[in-house]
Order: structure tokens, then sequence, then C-alpha cells
């Protein structure tokens, strides 16, 4: 007699979930704060559409969910048994402490970071007054500051100086944040001041780029200021018609008048000094002066 074996397969059960929960968010039900919920010693921080409760006798923050009497009063009942049922006044006292305390800190923290920042600001100056690379803020002069804390005033102020950033990137973007500020404080005295003179200079850099510098002289007061007002890079075989428009372009564009010109000055190139189509010419047609 032949026997026949037969494997049968099992199958997990799972259980059927409608379709119509796929795709769905599942919302969350946000409290707002009460005023009445100071009884139980609460107030409120962050978001005001979905605050969290700040426990007025601990500073425990609870999360948004437990912004409820029954919750509220649990809280007060497990952790503060003896300031249960006390008068409303004793709460308002604290909340009026948490109030002044918090804006001390924040008022602290304020002025800390714009020192931080200030720092941070001085020190990219100093890196490009001396023409160093971005990276040495981070690599040598932070470390070495700290050094210097650490072995004078102590570990505790070697700390602080973590706190300053000195990244390359950051560096780069306080230059440039400062060479921005320098060029509007620049322009404002040009717009203010009586008079100014130009010196014109087309020079090639070491990648035989010809550039072109525009120096100004202003009177700022009652002394005789010199400053770089343009560097440009500008084609080498440049007419004085090319040359004087790049100057022009940049006068209107910040709203220097030139009637305000009473003398111009250049290193005597031919584009420069040219009697009809020269540079110092097309100035002297618009500055009457």
């Amino acid at each position: 007699m032949q026997s026949t074996s037969s494997s049968v397969q099992l199958q997990p059960h799972l259980p059927t979930l409608p379709s119509s929960i796929f795709g769905q968010v599942v919302s969350t039900k946000r409290r707002k704060y009460d005023t009445s919920y100071l009884s139980f010693g609460f107030t409120s921080t962050g978001n005001e559409e979905a605050p969290d409760a700040v426990c007025l006798l601990c500073n425990k923050i609870l999360a948004n969910s437990s912004l409820a009497p029954t919750k509220l009063l649990r809280h007060l009942e497990k952790n503060h048994p003896s300031d249960k049922g006390k008068d409303i006044s004793f709460f308002k006292r604290k909340l009026e402490s948490h109030n002044k305390s918090r804006s001390f800190m924040e008022k602290k923290f304020k002025t800390d970071n714009q020192k931080i920042t200030e720092a941070s600001y001085q020190v990219s100056y100093r890196i490009a007054l001396a023409g160093e690379a971005h990276v040495i803020g981070e690599s040598l002069i932070k470390p070495c500051v700290q050094d210097i804390f650490s072995c004078v005033l102590g570990e505790s102020y070697s700390k602080q100086v973590e706190s300053v950033s000195l990244s390359n990137n950051t560096v780069k973007k306080r230059i440039n944040d400062i060479a921005d500020d320098i060029e509007l404080e620049l322009i404002s005295r040009l717009q203010a001041c009586n008079a100014y003179a130009l010196q014109l200079d087309e020079s090639t850099d070491v990648a035989g780029i010809a550039i072109l510098l525009v120096f100004v002289r202003y009177d700022f007061n009652k002394k005789i200021e010199e400053d770089l007002l343009l560097c440009e890079s500008v084609n080498i075989n440049n007419t004085g018609e090319n040359i004087f428009n790049c100057i022009d372009n940049f006068m209107t564009t910040h709203e220097i008048n030139w009637g305000k010109c009473i003398e111009v000055c250049s290193d005597g190139a031919k584009a420069m000094t040219g009697k009809v189509r020269g540079v110092v010419v097309r100035i002297k047609n618009v500055a009457k002066n």
C-alpha cells in the first residue's frame, strides 16, 4: 500500500485594514493657554498657537498636550502639594518674578551674543588688513587667544572664546560685510561733501589683468580725507570712452554729483589724457567746475 504525504503551508493571519486610513495624516489637537491656568501655577511659553506649559514653582516645561486643567492640577498635587489651594495673588507674584528673570536672561543673552559677533568682525577686519588667508582665524588666532586667556585669566574665560565663530566662510562673510559698509559710508560722505577730486590710475595685476583704480579726496569734518573709490578690471587696450563709462556708471548708480568734482589727475596714459577722447576731457565735460 502506497502512502502519500502532503505538506500544508500555513499563512499568517493579517488583519485587514480599511483602505480609507491610507494617505491620511493623523491630526493632533493643539491646546491654547488660558489665564485661569495660573491658579494651578502655570504660565505659557513658545508658539502662541500651540504653547507649552511652564510651572512657576519648579520651572518644568510640559508639552502642549498637558495644557488641560486635570493634568495641570495633577502636577501641582503631586509635586507641590503644600502650594495647592493658595490664593491667586501668590501665583501672580511668582509669574512676575518669572517674567523678570526671563527678561534678564534674554537681555544678557542678546548682549553676550552681540559681543561675540563684534569680536568675530574685529578679528576678520584684522585678517583683511594683514592680507592673510581666512583659515588663519580658526587654525591659529582662536587657539592662541584661548591659550592666553587660559594662562592669564583662567579656563572659564578660555571657554568663552570658543563661541566666537572664525571659520573660513564666516571670516569671508564678515569681510564682505565690512567692505559693503565702508563703501556705503564713503558714498554717503561724497553725497554730503562740498567738493571732491579724483585721481585715476590704470595698472596691471600679477595675472596680467588691467585694473582701473580711482582714488578720491574730499572734505569731511574740516579735514581732507583720501580713499579708494573704485577698483575695476578693464581690457588692456581700453579706450578713453570705455574707462569714462565705467566711472560714470558708478557715479550715476550711487547718485554722486559730478558737479562737485573740482579736479582730476591721471597717470598720463594716452587713453587718460587725450585732448579729444581722453577720460580727463570727458570728465571735464560733465563736471563744469
